[in-house]
């Protein structure tokens, strides 16, 4: 496992702060990103997930994924701002900010992002919905294979690496699919 400065931090904030209201009864819900919610190494790396689970083992925790499908993330659309901008109520001087250019083949569908398992996951469901799918009823085959994970071409657009030992249910338990939804607005708009 490679040392990550970032991880570590984000770790170290979260024991101090969240396990003592597991530790008094609590149920704690939040919200991070992909690489942050998976509970075994990614490119040689463990996430928040992995190591909370790992430093502390009789700790519950349920990861949910997000994938899409016929779908828009952004309109397609450039955003950059320089200057000056305001972030949870703190000025920022000289920054700089872009976003990148996103359209429909961004969409987890095209061949080189193609997930495996999202064509079954698109046969059954209609455009417009939102399903929650619980991975543990998925086929045990299925998972050994990294559904919902890896790439059908065994290698993804952004070099991600799994351990090749670990199934699906070792990196998360459920997935949210979303099929058809309409592009955000830009940051720019607000």
């Amino acid at each position: 496992m490679r040392e990550n400065s970032r991880e570590e931090f984000i770790t170290k904030n979260f024991i101090e702060r969240v396990l003592p209201l597991i530790d008094n009864g609590e149920k704690v819900y939040s919200n991070f990103g992909y690489a942050h919610v998976l509970q075994s190494e990614l490119n040689d790396n463990l996430y928040l997930a992995g190591r909370l689970k790992e430093s502390n083992p009789d700790l519950k925790i349920y990861s949910i994924l997000t994938h899409m499908a016929d779908s828009e993330v952004l309109k397609n659309k450039k955003y950059c701002k320089e200057g000056s901008i305001r972030r949870y109520g703190k000025k920022i001087r000289l920054a700089s900010i872009c976003g990148s250019i996103t359209s429909k083949k961004l969409d987890g569908n095209t061949k080189d992002e193609k997930i495996l398992g999202i064509d079954e996951l698109r046969t059954k469901t209609n455009k417009g919905e939102i399903t929650l799918v619980a991975l543990n009823s998925i086929r045990e085959e299925d998972l050994r294979k990294r559904y919902y994970l890896d790439y059908v071409s065994g290698k993804n657009p952004d070099g991600l690496r799994f351990e090749s030992d670990k199934s699906t249910l070792d990196y998360f338990q459920g997935l949210i699919f979303i099929r058809g939804s309409s592009a955000n607005e830009p940051y720019e708009n607000y």
